[in-house]
């Protein structure tokens, strides 16, 4: 892989035949990448949809849906991530 975020060098300290120190350094050591991914933390906002009375009519229309406001819990990132988990598509 072209990028490595973090290296960790492992040193064998004493000889598993004697038990004698080591020391010295290894200019080709053996290698093993491992890729993870990131921890995942989702955020959620939470819309007040407020509802005012109309002091002239009486009327108390609630405030609209902003636009891209999904009318579910889930974002479409959501509701993407568990189609593309299951199989199904959106």
């Amino acid at each position: 892989m072209e990028r490595v975020d973090r290296v960790v060098p492992m040193r064998p300290t004493h000889c598993r035949g004697c038990g004698a120190a080591l020391r010295g350094t290894d200019p080709a050591p053996r290698r093993q990448q491992v890729t993870e991914l990131p921890l995942v933390r989702p955020t959620t906002t939470e819309y007040q949809w407020h509802t005012l009375t109309c002091r002239q009519c009486g009327a108390a229309p609630p405030a609209p849906r902003p636009p891209g406001v999904p009318a579910g819990a889930f974002g479409p990132r959501v509701t993407a991530t568990v189609a593309v988990c299951t199989g199904s598509t959106p």
